[in-house]
């Protein structure tokens, strides 16, 4: 399984090589959107077994977003707390 999330990791590495060689982004952008990408290949294939960038579907990003809003959601509710 661990080669199935190295070949859609593969694709996202080729894809940040485009953007920071054709696409002139700086360093700490890629670096940023690897963080990101990688997060969110993660949550795919733990999640639905995808492995290509290909099969992932508007649903399975809009359930990322949703995941990601609860996680984000649930972390400022608690540093709210802290300050009271």
């Amino acid at each position: 399984m661990k080669n199935s999330k190295n070949k859609l990791l593969n694709q996202i590495k080729t894809y940040l090589a485009y953007i920071q060689y054709e696409k002139k982004l700086s360093s700490n952008t890629v670096s940023s959107y690897m963080f990101d990408l990688s997060q969110f290949a993660d949550f795919i294939f733990d999640k639905y077994q995808i492995d290509e960038i290909e099969k992932i579907k508007t649903k399975h990003v809009r359930d990322y977003i949703g995941f990601i809003s609860t996680y984000i959601n649930h972390n400022n509710s608690g540093e709210t707390d802290a300050h009271h």
